[in-house]
């Protein structure tokens, strides 16, 4: 990557973790002579000032029917709903999305009580666990393709959400594009990542790996979706 994906500006590694596998790519030991490496190096744009990593899998690679999923977030994911219930949700019959809905962990919650809801989420073996958990689930990535097709079929949204989904996009003008579309005049957007500042303090570089395509700040998430009218 020469450019940054955001604004275009020329860009350039500032080191290099060297070659790096897929990081939820679980091989048997035949599988090991094919396995995939990429050149892990992380990039920072001096305009935009979004952090973000120079190469990155096609999402292909990584998000697939084998993809890993865990139940560990439950307590997390219960009151995350419930907050955005009591703040959020004023109108008769809300609409709420999730952008990588995974097993339907956090979209269960709206589900029980009885909220219309719908998930995104690529890898079709967790948008198929969701569906068994009564999680009405769309088995695609998000785009603006995807938004249109939703807002044609059911509705725009009173609330999109996601966690730990949206810095795995490496399309985010296309991500943005698709949450304008999708979201209500008065609706908002809100998502949970791993945050810039968090990762320097306590050195956890272990966030830069091949799903986090961006790891964000409140100024790159300005410059970001300010770029589309979103604040």
């Amino acid at each position: 990557m020469n450019n940054c994906r955001i604004c275009n500006s020329p860009v350039k590694p500032f080191m290099s973790f060297g070659k790096m596998p897929i990081a939820n790519g679980f091989l048997t030991k035949e599988e090991f002579v094919n396995e995939y490496f990429f050149e892990l190096e992380p990039v920072f744009c001096e305009q935009c000032l979004t952090f973000q990593i120079g190469q990155q899998p096609d999402p292909k690679q990584l998000f697939h029917e084998n993809y890993a999923f865990s139940k560990r977030m439950v307590e997390h994911f219960k009151s995350y709903a419930k907050w955005v219930m009591f703040n959020f949700l004023d109108a008769n019959d809300p609409f709420v999305i999730e952008i990588g809905s995974n097993d339907g962990i956090l979209l269960e919650n709206f589900s029980r009580s009885s909220i219309r809801h719908l998930g995104v989420e690529p890898s079709y073996n967790v948008a198929l666990e969701a569906t068994k958990h009564g999680v009405n689930t769309m088995n695609s990535f998000f785009n603006i393709e995807t938004a249109n097709k939703i807002v044609d079929e059911e509705d725009q949204a009173d609330v999109i959400m996601a966690a730990n989904a949206i810095c795995h996009i490496p399309d985010l003008k296309g991500l943005a594009q698709g949450v304008k579309r999708l979201l209500k005049p008065t609706g908002v957007f809100i998502f949970e990542e791993p945050y810039l500042g968090d990762m320097i303090e306590k050195t956890s570089y272990d966030q830069i790996y091949d799903e986090h395509v961006f790891i964000f700040s409140a100024h790159a998430v300005i410059n970001i979706f300010g770029y589309f009218g979103l604040e």
